[in-house]
């Protein structure tokens, strides 16, 4: 009868685990009321309960939110992997013999030219993988949620119960088409340069001049295109100049479709993380095996052509 009784307590106690792995992975109590569609106040209880049952504190208030206790991290570690198997069920995703597709995000781009590559270099079977391109802050927030388990992305999270590192570094450069007739080398030149971006902020211009130059831009952009691939198209088009990755022109600058404008001492880098929650890495699950594999294979993946200079450096 005790047995039993101690079930049927714990069984009571799931939605109050639910909550804190919300609480855990979102990383404050607000956060967490909104991914569940209840209140404030129902988490602050359903934590408190949990907290009383287990005679542990779970979670440290600081100014940001929350931060997890070992407790917390112990128990999550155990409770993630199921709570997100049975989320997937409900949602239709698994089949009959119990698999389901890792769900992998990243910037377009990359996720084009270097990761999917990547996939089809890995030894022995893949998992069934679902792949979705977007902007960081929405895929990260859609991995917090639990609906992605693996994001790639220009950001190194700190969220927590989720876990960031390196993935691989791409060098910005500056491109134009030959037709431009762009003295290489030359910045003043290129303030009457039309320039092509993604952004009306000119984020890779204005990070890219003040890498190189140490000043702003003086230029203002003349075409802005929703991603960089549409960007690429417009630099060899002859629309202008852009900062792009390596592994985007690579090819166009080693057979001279487009020429780099600057050849600086040290070329802008942007390094792009793998984040994965940290359930999934404790727990070695599927998403976190693909993950740690992938990164070994674009850490060493075969060179992209950069008018002479290697990837990433």
């Amino acid at each position: 009868m005790l047995v039993q009784s101690a079930a049927h307590g714990g069984l009571r106690r799931l939605p109050h685990l639910r909550t804190v792995l919300a609480v855990y992975r979102a990383g404050s109590f607000g956060r967490a009321a909104v991914v569940l569609g209840v209140s404030q106040p129902t988490v602050t209880n359903h934590v408190k309960a949990l907290e009383d049952y287990f005679g542990l504190v779970l979670f440290e208030r600081n100014a940001d939110g929350v931060t997890p206790t070992a407790a917390a991290h112990s128990i999550i570690s155990q409770v993630a992997a199921p709570f997100d198997q049975l989320d997937r069920v409900m949602a239709g995703v698994y089949e009959q013999d119990g698999t389901h597709p890792v769900r992998l995000g990243g910037p377009r781009e990359f996720m084009s030219a270097r990761m999917i590559p990547a996939l089809a270099a890995l030894d022995g079977a893949r998992p069934r993988i679902d792949v979705t391109l977007g902007e960081a802050s929405a895929l990260l927030d859609r991995l917090e949620s639990g609906s992605l388990d693996v994001v790639v992305s220009g950001v190194r999270s700190g969220r927590a119960g989720l876990r960031s590192w390196p993935v691989a570094d791409e060098e910005l450069i500056l491109v134009a088409a030959p037709c431009l007739s762009v003295p290489k080398g030359v910045p003043a030149a290129l303030d009457a340069v039309p320039v092509i971006e993604c952004d009306s902020a000119m984020t890779a211009t204005r990070r890219y001049w003040n890498t190189v130059f140490g000043a702003d831009p003086r230029c203002r952009p003349t075409l802005t295109v929703p991603d960089q691939r549409a960007a690429r198209s417009a630099v060899l088009s002859g629309l202008g100049m852009a900062v792009l990755p390596d592994y985007l022109v690579g090819e166009d600058l080693a057979d001279g479709a487009l020429i780099a404008l600057v050849d600086p001492t040290e070329a802008p880098l942007n390094t792009l993380f793998m984040t994965i929650g940290e359930a999934a890495i404790q727990n070695r699950s599927g998403a976190a095996v693909l993950a740690e594999a992938v990164t070994e294979l674009i850490k060493r993946g075969p060179a992209v052509p950069t008018g002479g200079r290697a990837p990433g450096r």
